[in-house]
């Protein structure tokens, strides 16, 4: 596991906001999942997820649909306790935010 993910976070997030949408696509996909397995669960939770949830809203919708893939994908890094305290409330906004978009 990485220990400090200082460089990691630093370059992620830069690349998570890039306004070139292939960028954030990469790293809405593979990147972010192969990032979030080799932290682990502390440094997910505590840095990552929140580029992934920038993502999560991201105006282009192959990028949101890559982010919620990347969730799906890195569940099993993240704490049970985590998963209901703060992802859950996260994805029901997300989800809502989607109805009424429709």
């Amino acid at each position: 596991k990485v220990k400090h993910p200082g460089i990691l976070y630093d370059r992620g997030k830069i690349l998570c906001q890039d306004p070139d949408s292939e960028v954030r696509k990469i790293m809405a996909g593979e990147t972010m999942k192969r990032i979030c397995h080799a932290v682990g669960t502390d440094i997910t939770e505590s840095k990552f997820l929140e580029r992934i949830m920038q993502l999560l809203y991201d105006s282009d919708l192959d990028i949101k649909v890559l982010a919620i893939d990347t969730v799906a994908d890195i569940l099993e890094v993240l704490s049970e306790e985590f998963k209901k305290e703060k992802l859950l409330p996260i994805l029901i906004d997300f989800m809502s935010s989607i109805n009424e978009a429709v």
